[in-house]
């Protein structure tokens, strides 16, 4: 050092000892001191590493928890002991559950990074979002879903954190996502910003003119209650469910099961003059009716989402366009 060669600096980390990490959620963790190697604190251009800043910085900010993924306890460690070198008391430290996949593994950026603007573009409510994310390792607060943040804020305790790997399931944010969507439809302010959301939706994927009275709030609230138990996902609705906007179009080879809609799908065609009263029957008709006629009428008009009885009359429109 006095000749001025490179150097850098090193924590000398004790020999044959067990370092201790009190921690909130995996209790009192012992690391032998054999696997920690000598971390290097400040380098040959004199700029400090990460483990050496974050302490400094979490001391000198008076943090009072660190919550980090259970891969950092080995790295922990290292902190426990330089907190014990500079006569510092450590912050609580909460060490989480990994995320896994739906197969066990974990996740990755490389593999499974998904952006958060991803799941917005495809539909999914800053809410859901939020909620799914704060459950992902936490059983807190019950098994409701469809939680605000100030609710869940409410119910947070470090108690509630799980040691098991966290499942990262799709279909379970599709779940909370459904639950926040609801409630969205049957809140007023909420429901009107649905429906621009919606009117935007469609006319970016379908030809429909903008004076349209099917771009109308009113008529587009009435189209999401309708689907108010079938789709969550407003960028959704005219994929599945164009016939709201476009006159429907169907042939044989379109529909989605025509295994299911077999030999009735020429006798629905065939009796396309009387469509419109035979949704009336069918609504009001025994199952018998509804499987000779709803079935294959549903995969024509409504193609993947079916035919929803109780609402077919709602679509009479586009049974008189097609």
């Amino acid at each position: 050092m006095s000749r001025g060669s490179p150097f850098t600096v090193r924590l000398k980390v004790p020999e044959n000892e067990v370092v201790c990490v009190e921690d909130a959620v995996y209790g009192r963790v012992e690391i032998k001191s054999s696997t920690i190697e000598d971390q290097v604190l400040l380098k040959t251009d004199g700029f400090p590493t990460y483990h050496f800043a974050c302490v400094v910085d979490d001391h000198c900010m008076e943090i009072s928890h660190v919550l980090r993924g259970e891969e950092w306890l080995l790295s922990t460690a290292k902190h426990c002991l330089l907190y014990s070198s500079l006569g510092w008391k450590p912050p609580q430290f909460v060490h989480l559950p990994l995320l896994v996949s739906s197969t066990g593994e974990k996740l990755s950026k490389r593999l499974q990074g998904t952006s958060v603007l991803s799941y917005q573009e495809r539909g999914f409510l800053a809410e859901a979002v939020a909620e799914f994310l704060c459950r992902l390792g936490w059983s807190g607060g019950g098994e409701r879903e469809g939680r605000s943040l100030e609710e869940l804020a409410a119910n947070f305790s470090l108690s509630g954190i799980s040691r098991s790997p966290a499942t990262v399931d799709e279909g379970k944010l599709m779940s909370t996502n459904k639950r926040h969507f609801r409630r969205h439809l049957h809140d007023p302010e909420s429901a009107a910003v649905l429906a621009r959301k919606l009117a935007e939706c469609v006319k970016t994927t379908l030809t429909v003119p903008h004076d349209s009275s099917s771009l109308a709030p009113e008529y587009l609230f009435q189209v999401l209650q309708l689907l108010e138990d079938r789709i969550s996902l407003i960028p959704r609705v005219p994929i599945d469910a164009p016939y709201f906007w476009t006159p429907p179009s169907a042939t044989k080879e379109s529909i989605p099961s025509p295994d299911i809609a077999g030999s009735r799908f020429n006798l629905v065609l065939n009796q396309k003059p009387q469509l419109a009263s035979i949704i009336i029957i069918i609504v009001s008709s025994k199952h018998c009716l509804y499987i000779l006629y709803g079935i294959p009428l549903g995969m024509i008009l409504c193609k993947s989402l079916g035919l929803q009885t109780p609402n077919t009359k709602s679509i009479e429109t586009c049974l008189a366009c097609s």
